[in-house]
């Protein structure tokens, strides 16, 4: 709480030096804390700064808040391996909670059209090889099965129903 606060009035202050030693000590007492990553970005204004600062700490990194503050700054090539290696582990453990993660970059056109350019390269790469498109080793088939859900929902998304179906359709011989 006193961290929380000490955070919070620095900020408000325009102290941001000062705040993130407090926003550190909330981050390793809850690196899932969406609101202390808010808190650290308004402490670093400079979004190569902030994603290097996620970055280099491990526990950071691999938290959600962490993965999806990389995922909302990155840009272009950087945004399409980022995004690439996130959806992975949701692939592999079939976890179909993965379009909500993604959702809140579906305010971004160019990022949209880099998720698809992901998921049908994606999608030809398991039908032809069993593997993802940057990766060297073979993928369940249930990599394939979740590509394509998460391909009908993205068109569906998009407004594109007939798309959203086709793939959907896929689905169902699994």
């Amino acid at each position: 709480m006193y961290n929380e606060q000490m955070a919070k009035a620095n900020i408000y202050l325009q102290k941001n030096a000062e705040a993130i030693p407090f926003i550190n000590e909330l981050l390793k007492l809850n690196p899932a804390n969406e609101n202390f990553f808010k808190y650290l970005r308004q402490a670093i204004a400079d979004d190569k700064k902030y994603v290097e600062e996620i970055s280099k700490r491990k526990e950071l990194k691999n938290s959600l808040p962490g993965q999806r503050a990389i995922l909302d700054i990155l840009q272009k090539e950087e945004f399409k391996a980022e995004f690439s290696n996130f959806i992975k582990p949701y692939f592999r453990k079939g976890l179909p909670s993965i379009f909500s993660e993604i959702r809140f970059l579906y305010a971004n056109m160019e990022k949209v059209k880099i998720i698809e350019e992901v998921l049908l390269i994606n999608e030809k790469s398991l039908n032809e090889k069993s593997m993802f498109f940057d990766c060297s080793e073979k993928e369940s088939p249930t990599c394939l099965l979740w590509n394509y859900y998460v391909l009908s929902m993205h068109f569906d998304r998009l407004g594109e129903f007939a798309k959203a179906i086709a793939y959907a359709d896929l689905v169902r011989p699994f």
